[in-house]
């Protein structure tokens, strides 16, 4: 021991730094070599699951540009459809005839471009909530041809696309669909469409797409190799296979195919999801275990994506694993012998500069920049490099430093370039920089939409307020809306007419109020429905934005001068469909898209305040036409009382003449016979006494003819008989002496009167026969 100690001190540093730093050198890196190849592998599979996710996440990319271009393409041609209105209707088929062949003509990749137009949207004699004309271009061979036809007269029908986009009202992106134009097997194509909404103030006008053929995605399916051995496939949304190297499965959906493997793996659901996922199966086309990753495509504003899928042999990764293991080992060898040589190497001159470098780097490791001073270079060897590098990497950081710190002060301009191509600090701040901005951008929008927010927020709070005050002044009312309306928005002036519908025969619209108007145009103060743009607006139920006013339209004065304005905005006061008004407004900057919603909001409280005051001042009309009713009827109940007591003194005088009668009648039915005939001297009734007298009882009399009770039935050939019905008929009574034959044949000797009983108009009603028997 005492040897070793000795031999220790005897030795030269150089030969100390030799044992010690070669010695432990040797077996901490023999150490740490170890126990790194026991995770090595882990992380090769790792790196290698990395890498294949990043193939995909890029593959899906290219997808995702080559989609949303054709989509985006598309929803252009249904935004330049949006302004159908403003096309006359002599052109209007041709005008977008065109227009289709256009995209068409300009897009390879679209087999057709086409739009149905909502029959109540372009012709407003139709009312039905269906209907529509359908314009469409599309590709057979090298002709592109033309069709219109009409649809859905009887109804739209039931769990359509175009009916789901209808109620929708959102953009649309169908599933993968086998089409052909021509009918033909042999002309069918995979392809999907992409749908815009043609909306007018929110309300469904009709439906603007595209058809795209997929061909081209089965090409690039078939292009993309991963390890030159994986390959790529592209599902859609439901499922259905867009592009895979067996070309059966294209157009056929995952589930019918793999049925288990996507419900083990939830395919269709994570897809549906837009999730990126990746797992490990065993793969029928590749033969053996695959990794497989899931990346997601999304295409633009649906919440339809669809995914790329890559698959990698597993023994492409483990003899990748394997190879990068045993380049791992051969360069962890070499590295050792070379580190040996190094170190036996700068062991002689390591010493003196050793210091210096180890101060530089202890400062640099804890951040210190400014008081780090660079290293003198007196040398071209290891050292001298080692120091111009790390006087390199002083300068490099400086400049980062000195990036970051203008990027933290909020310069986002400020310049910097890479140390070199593979500098990640320098790419993380210029992705933080880029990111930064972006933010920035992001919030300045936000602001922008918040400001305009709370603009329209106040508005509406202060339009509200001054709604419910004057409420019972149409006058008044209406002045405060305008010129706070006119004030509001910054403009110049402005008018409000309301419907005057007092008269229904004649209803026009009445200027109410304005504020800063040349007064002198609305003199007569009266626009008829339909008359200008005042009287249009009524009528059509919509709002006119002019943008380019005639000179004789309108003048804004000041005491400047007189200018026309350059902007006019009208807006019907629509409640429920039902318009109360209009309201016009002039100014001299345009009419921003934030601000007519408001004025349209607005409105629709307007015409609600509008409706209101009507009704109240309709009410308080009628309480005083009732009130006056009221008094009239308390007059007219008065006379109804006395006109009640004094048919009541008439009812008991009545009634007193009826008991009188009635003992008459009771007299004469003991005494006297009395029989009742109609004018063709039917008997109609009798009373007690005439039977008893007769034999014949009611019944048996009764709708017997008078002849019954003569002495000879010849009578009735008589001239006495035919002047006896002349009297009746234009009535005469009649008294005289007569027999009547009774039920047994005897003959009753009476006297009596015949007195025809005639209505108020003069017409025969009936003959009544009194007689008295006078045979004693």
């Amino acid at each position: 021991m005492f040897r070793l100690k000795e031999f220790y001190k005897k030795m030269k540093i150089q030969n100390k730094l030799l044992l010690f730093i070669l010695g432990f050198t040797i077996i901490i890196y023999v150490v740490a070599f170890s126990l790194i190849m026991t995770g090595v592998r882990d992380k090769v599979f790792a790196d290698a699951e990395e890498n294949i996710q990043t193939q995909a996440r890029e593959y899906a990319n290219l997808i995702t540009a080559e989609l949303n271009y054709d989509f985006d393409v598309t929803k252009g041609m249904g935004w330049a459809m949006q302004s159908f209105e403003s096309v006359p209707d002599t052109v209007f088929y041709d005008f977008y005839r065109e227009m289709l062949y256009d995209f068409i003509s300009r897009n390879p990749n679209f087999f057709s471009t086409w739009v149905s137009w909502e029959l109540n949207a372009i012709d407003p004699d139709y009312t039905l909530p269906y209907g529509r004309v359908r314009q469409t271009y599309y590709r057979h061979g090298d002709q592109v041809l033309y069709q219109q036809d009409t649809l859905n007269l009887d109804g739209d029908d039931e769990g359509s696309l175009y009916l789901q986009v209808k109620t929708d009202k959102t953009n649309f992106l169908s599933d993968p669909y086998w089409y052909t134009y021509t009918g033909r097997d042999e002309d069918l194509v995979l392809e999907v469409s992409p749908c815009i909404p043609l909306l007018i103030n929110g309300h469904f006008a009709g439906l603007a797409g595209t058809d795209i053929i997929l061909d081209r995605f089965q090409e690039l399916s078939q292009s993309i190799t991963p390890y030159d051995v994986g390959y790529t496939f592209i599902i859609s949304n439901n499922g259905t296979y867009v592009g895979h190297p067996n070309e059966s499965f294209v157009g056929e959906k995952i589930i019918d195919i793999r049925r288990q493997y996507a419900i083990d793996n939830e395919v269709i659901e994570r897809i549906s999801e837009g999730e990126f996922f990746t797992h490990i199966v065993h793969d029928n086309h590749i033969g053996g275990e695959a990794y497989v990753a899931y990346a997601p495509v999304i295409i633009g504003d649906t919440d339809l994506p669809w995914s790329v899928g890559t698959v990698v042999p597993m023994e492409v990764i483990v003899r990748e694993a394997n190879r990068i293991l045993i380049r791992s080992v051969i360069f962890a060898l070499i590295g050792l012998i070379v580190l040996s040589y190094i170190i036996f190497y700068v062991s002689r001159k390591i010493a003196k500069p050793l210091s210096t470098l180890t101060q530089v780097v202890d400062k640099l490791s804890y951040g210190d920049l400014k008081n780090t001073e660079k290293i003198a270079v007196n040398t071209d060897d290891e050292i001298g490099k080692i120091s111009s590098s790390l006087n390199s990497l002083l300068d490099g950081l400086g400049k980062t430093a000195h990036f970051a710190n203008e990027i933290g002060k909020g310069n986002l301009q400020a310049d910097f370039e890479l140390l070199g191509d593979n500098d990640e600090l320098g790419e993380s701040l210029l992705n933080m920089r880029a990111s930064l901005r972006n933010a920035k951008e992001e919030e300045e929008k936000r602001k922008e939409e918040d400001k305009k927010r709370s603009w329209g927020t106040q508005g509406h709070a202060k339009f509200a307020d001054i709604l419910r005050k004057d409420n019972d002044n149409m006058e008044t009312l209406s002045f405060n809306v305008v010129k706070n309306l006119v004030k509001y928005l910054e403009a110049n002036q402005g008018g409000v007419f309301i419907l005057n519908d007092d008269d229904e025969n004649e209803r026009f619209l009445e200027l109410k109020a304005c504020y800063a108007y040349d007064r002198q145009k609305y003199l007569a103060k009266k626009v008829d429905l339909g008359e200008g743009l005042i009287g249009a607006c009524f009528l059509e139920k919509k709002t006119i934005n002019l943008k380019k006013v005639p000179d004789d339209y309108m003048i804004i004065t000041s005491g400047l001068g007189s200018e026309n304005p350059s902007n006019i905005i009208i807006v019907p006061l629509i409640l429920n469909e039902e318009v109360f008004g209009v309201i016009e407004i002039a100014s001299f900057k345009p009419f921003e898209d934030h601000e007519i919603e408001f004025i349209e909001k607005v409105g629709e409280s307007i015409a609600s305040t509008i409706s209101t005051v009507k009704i109240n001042i309709r009410t308080k009309l009628l309480l005083e036409q009732s009130q006056q009713q009221a008094e009239e009827m308390k007059a007219q109940e008065e006379e109804m009382r006395q006109n009640m007591e004094e048919m009541h003194a008439t009812q008991e005088e009545m009634t007193r003449k009826e008991h009188t009668l009635q003992n008459v009648i009771n007299a004469t039915n003991k005494y006297q016979l009395l029989v009742e005939y109609d004018f063709n001297g039917m008997i109609k009734n009798v009373n007690d006494f005439f039977c008893k007298t007769t034999g014949y009882s009611k019944e048996e009399i009764k709708g017997q003819h008078h002849k019954i009770l003569f002495e000879s039935e010849d009578y009735t050939n008589t001239d006495e008989y035919s002047e006896f019905w002349q009297k009746m008929r234009t009535g005469e009574h009649l008294i005289k002496a007569y027999k009547i034959k009774t039920k047994g044949g005897e003959l009753i000797e009476c006297k009596g009167i015949f007195y025809p009983v005639i209505d108020q108009n003069g017409n025969p009603l009936k003959i009544m026969e009194f007689a008295v028997d006078i045979s004693e």
